[in-house]
């Protein structure tokens, strides 16, 4: 019956390994493989940033607004493996504090814990990407509770 219907519409079948949406169609076992586009999309963003010579109000602009919000459109479906995340963080530490006109490393004065504080506590307020996939967490075993469910805790939705 499927083949058929292949053969009607002209389509060919796969298994699922492509996108949707912009999104795994997929996610297997290694889900560092399946989401490291994350980070290499933010790594081309801020190598096609660092060519301009920015100020860190303009940096912080950037990865507020731009590489922060690469990986939340995907983690509000998908939890990313912590590593990932620590990687991403990275890449805009990095950037952040840029490197030096003749291409050695600048010096990281500050963690990016503590950068992702409250301004009033002396941080940047960056987020740490690790906590945005579990933002749906607490709305989710609420839901569950009040209708009479026992709280699961699921890895993907």
């Amino acid at each position: 019956m499927i083949n058929h219907i292949i053969a009607c519409l002209g389509v060919t079948r796969s298994i699922g390994s492509g996108t949707y949406l912009g999104l795994p169609s997929m996610v297997g076992r290694s889900k560092k493989s399946v989401f490291n586009y994350l980070k290499d999309r933010i790594w081309k963003k801020c190598q096609s940033w660092s060519a301009k010579s920015l100020l860190r109000a303009g940096k912080e602009v950037l990865i507020k607004s731009v590489a922060q919000a690469i990986p939340s459109y995907c983690m509000g479906d998908f939890l990313i493996p912590t590593s990932l995340c620590e990687e991403i963080e990275r890449t805009m530490n990095s950037f952040y504090w840029g490197s030096k006109k003749d291409g050695s490393r600048g010096i990281n004065w500050m963690r990016w814990n503590k950068l992702s504080l409250h301004k009033s506590r002396g941080g940047l307020e960056f987020r740490d990407i690790s906590l945005d996939g579990t933002s749906w967490i607490p709305i989710l075993v609420t839901i569950q509770v009040i209708h009479g469910g026992a709280p699961r805790f699921p890895e993907t939705l």
